[in-house]
This record gives structure tokens, C-alpha cells and sequence, in this order.
């Protein structure tokens, strides 16, 4: 469910005419998919160790992706 709600808020905000509308929700996607790249990491360490970091990698493709939607949410600058 996540899944499939981030990918029609980033898809809907990229094509919208009104990109300040959706906001809220990128930034949403962004914190969410930080949060689920964190517990990630906090179970490879806590559990495993460095070691664990290449053998369950789903961290490195999940916080790329909330970063970028973090940043891309960020406040408009003034042209």
C-alpha cells in the first residue's frame, strides 16, 4: 500500500500545474520511506553488525529515494 500510494503522489506532483498543492505529501513520502530506510538500518547494526549492511541492502534503496523526495519538497526559491 505504501508502495503504490508513494508512487501516484510523486507521479501526481510531478505532473501537477499546481506543484506547491502537493507539498505535504512529498514531503510525507519523503519521511516515510526515511523512516523505513532507518529501521533498515537500525536492525542490520543492532542485529548483525556492519557485516549485515551488504547482505540485507534494502537501506540503500530506500533512503536514495526519501532523501530525493525530502530535497525535492523543499521551499521554492524565488526566481
Amino acid at each position: 500500500i505504501a508502495l503504490i500510494g508513494s508512487a501516484v503522489a510523486l507521479f501526481a506532483a510531478a505532473r501537477s500545474r499546481e506543484p506547491l498543492r502537493w507539498r505535504p505529501a512529498v514531503t510525507f513520502v519523503g519521511a516515510l520511506w526515511i523512516g523505513f530506510g532507518a529501521v533498515f538500518l537500525a536492525v542490520d547494526l543492532g542485529f548483525g553488525g556492519p557485516s549485515m549492511l551488504l547482505k540485507l541492502p534494502q537501506w540503500a534503496l530506500l533512503l536514495p529515494v526519501g532523501v530525493l523526495a525530502w530535497l525535492g519538497a523543499g521551499p521554492a526559491k524565488d526566481a
